[in-house]
């Protein structure tokens, strides 16, 4: 029996797992995960894959260090296990010390915190123990899941990743190359802790492609450059590839197969009888540093539209929803802040659909609804409308933003969906194809 070895972390980038992991356990393939303090509860509950945690794999010298930065990483507020939590920062931190030594570890942690984390040897440890035929885990996000990619290639393991968006991300690892355009920014990053040989000064060249600052928390740099790639990688559509090679990836290791997070739209389409759009706009939140203008944009029309319309806010998964309450709550009996709903039933029932570069702007689309995508500050990393997935409107003022919800909701604007022909529920199938023969 082959064995698939899965990393991931919450959001998106589970809902790509969970659909990789059922389609190759069908197939006979055993499936386990290596959970994060925010999946772990989902993985467990789903009963017929085993999981390991970062308690697992935790030492004493681990669970001493994770007490020592729990605060500055774990979110009281959320039900993640504190001890599941403590065991990740401190497996993490573990690392850092045994790669850097003490000092630069700690530099690195109260320079990046979590984003610098990159677990190469304690993951690498259990690949050894477990011995898969494939490891799996998505691009964009770096930590444990670049670690994946790191230690598989070490032992020699295939590894494949899901770009869950458009290839724009660009995930950091202290492993990867920085490109600077003078010695003035790579002077700032050593101090920072990225060791002097990873940051390579280019002077006359220019960033041909956006990276997003926060997984360096700087703007100046014009690229970088992995040092190690997966054997495949997985992109939704033509756009994201191209990202994806304008980025540094071989153009023979990127697929175009569509997402496997929303293979189960179609079969749920499918599944309900009579769909009719109702009075319903869904507004789905990201918890980003520009969610505040977001909400200054979208609060006036939300009010007005109130109204005639039912107004639900489901807030993201890794939030709280507490500043989405205090912003729409209490305004009007119509309007709603929940994520009991079904995502799919909502998104498809509904008329219109307003997000901020969230994948769940992606989901809205295929499932036919109206969608608006808001890309404000550092996030509009990926143009949704050059992408083909929906109208957008970038940095827009708050009278562009009711102007165009009119002109959507009165049916005289066109939609764009040009960018969603993967997106039919066979992504895994085509995923299957190609990684047969290992």
């Amino acid at each position: 029996m082959k064995t698939l070895f899965i990393v991931a972390y919450g959001g998106g980038h589970i809902n790509t797992q969970l659909e990789v992991a059922e389609s190759y356990f069908n197939i006979g393939w055993k499936v386990i995960f290596l959970s994060v303090p925010n999946t772990t509860k989902l993985l467990k509950s789903i009963g017929k894959y085993q999981v390991y945690t970062f308690k697992d794999i935790a030492d004493n010298d681990s669970l001493r260090l994770g007490e020592e930065i729990l605060d500055s990483i774990h979110n009281y507020d959320t039900e993640i296990d504190v001890e599941e939590s403590k065991a990740y920062a401190g497996v993490n931190y573990n690392d850092l010390i045994n790669i850097y030594g003490g000092r630069k570890a700690k530099l690195l942690i109260e320079n990046f915190s979590r984003r610098i984390f990159l677990p190469i040897q304690s993951i690498k440890k259990l690949m050894e123990e477990i011995k898969p035929d494939l490891v799996s885990v998505t691009l964009s996000a770096a930590r444990a899941e670049r670690a994946s990619i790191i230690a598989a290639k070490l032992l020699g393991i295939k590894v494949m990743a899901f770009e869950d968006l458009f290839g724009t991300a660009c995930a950091f690892s202290i492993y990867d190359q920085l490109y600077v355009k003078n010695i003035d920014v790579k002077k700032y990053l050593i101090r920072k802790g990225i060791p002097e040989e990873n940051v390579i000064v280019q002077k006359n060249s220019e960033k041909n492609f956006q990276v997003a600052s926060f997984h360096t928390g700087v703007d100046e740099y014009i690229g970088l450059r992995y040092k190690y790639v997966p054997d495949y990688v997985f992109a939704i559509n033509e756009y994201a590839k191209e990202q994806l090679i304008l980025r540094g990836l071989p153009s023979n290791r990127v697929h175009v197969v569509g997402q496997p997070a929303f293979d189960k739209i179609p079969r749920k389409i499918q599944g309900i009888q009579n769909i009719k759009k109702e009075k319903l706009i869904v507004v789905t939140t990201q918890p980003l540093d520009t969610r505040t203008q977001f909400f200054k944009l979208i609060k006036r029309a939300i009010v007005k539209l109130s109204k005639e319309y039912k107004i639900i806010i489901r807030f993201h998964p890794s939030s709280d929803g507490e500043a989405e309450r205090q912003t729409f709550s209490n305004i009007n009996p119509n309007i709603i802040v929940d994520r009991s709903h079904d995502l799919h039933e909502i998104l498809i029932k509904a008329k219109l659909v307003i997000t901020q570069t969230s994948t769940t702007g992606i989901e809205a689309a295929i499932t036919k609804a109206n969608v608006l995508s808001l890309s404000l500050g550092y996030d509009n990393l990926v143009s949704f409308e050059e992408a083909g997935i929906s109208k957008e409107l970038v940095n827009p003022s708050e009278r562009e933003v009711n102007d165009c919800i009119d002109k959507i909701l009165t049916g005289s604007t066109k939609k764009i969906t040009d960018g969603l022909t993967y997106c039919d529920g066979k992504s895994v199938s085509r995923v299957i194809k190609i990684t047969e023969r290992i």
